[in-house]
């Protein structure tokens, strides 16, 4: 497989709830596409995976507080799907405000499809472009 994604910083946002297979499966395309992913959470530790939305599935270490990053941080957003974590993560404010600025920003965000889980995030407020008051500063510039 080509690289395509070398030297891509790839933003994987969920909580628990998550089905294990909706973000391994993304997260090990990237990895072999020569990208490298972080994993956002609302909260920091560990969350929870699951099998069809009710069976434990073990945990995923989380990299970040999605509250301590940027839009700036990352090329693409990947939101795994499943009905768990995009419940989850739409009552998280921070989680809200990261989904929506990255649309905004015009990066890639994946999947992107009819009730995909962007919108489920942060709802008909995604399909604006633009980035909201609460976009992070950026890291190079400080501004």
């Amino acid at each position: 497989m080509a690289m395509t994604l070398q030297g891509k910083r790839i933003a994987i946002l969920a909580a628990d709830g998550v089905e294990r297979v909706e973000l391994e499966r993304p997260r090990d395309a990237v990895h072999q596409a020569g990208g490298h992913t972080e994993l956002l959470s609302p909260k920091t530790g560990e969350i929870q995976a699951r099998n069809n939305d009710l069976d434990a599935a073990g945990t995923f270490t989380v990299d970040r507080a999605v509250s301590d990053v940027a839009v700036d941080d990352y090329d693409a957003l990947l939101l795994p799907g499943g009905t768990v974590n995009p419940d989850k993560l739409r009552i998280e404010e921070p989680a809200v405000s990261f989904v929506r600025d990255f649309v905004g920003s015009g990066k890639p965000v994946w999947p992107k499809a009819e009730r995909s889980p962007h919108t489920r995030v942060c709802g008909p407020t995604c399909a604006t472009p633009g980035p909201t008051s609460s976009t992070k500063r950026s890291r190079s510039t400080g501004t």
